[in-house]
């Protein structure tokens, strides 16, 4: 609150306005810059929402991916295991690939790992 009485300007605290006109809009008493201390700690903040990678798991989600899609086309070709089996198999193949597209790796290499033991269970 503002204290304008008998022309003794007082700011908020009890520090004179006349203070405040001096150091401006970008500066507090103390030199602090606050619009670079804004990006500043906006930049922190979102630090942690960053994505960590693929830890290198790209291609071990393409190599799961094939040998899955290998071992369901030889199972097909063999006739081993239950038209149930290979669509289960088929459903967790395309669901690996859907996570390769967001890059989910981790995620991919345990769904193509999941299918390739429907498909082995019944060999």
């Amino acid at each position: 609150m503002i204290n304008l009485v008998a022309g003794s300007c007082r700011g908020i605290s009890g520090v004179p306005v006349e203070f405040y006109e001096n150091v401006g809009i970008r500066e507090d008493m103390y030199g602090v810059y606050w619009p670079k201390f804004v990006v500043f700690a906006t930049l922190v903040a979102l630090s942690g929402c960053m994505e960590p990678g693929d830890r290198g798991q790209g291609p071990a989600c393409e190599s799961s991916l094939a040998a899955a899609e290998r071992d369901l086309k030889a199972a097909k070709a063999n006739s081993i295991g239950s038209v149930i089996d290979w669509a289960k198999a088929a459903a967790l193949i395309g669901a690996a690939r859907s996570q390769q597209q967001f890059n989910e790796f981790q995620n991919c290499v345990i769904k193509a790992k999941k299918a390739r033991q429907i498909l082995s269970v019944r060999n």
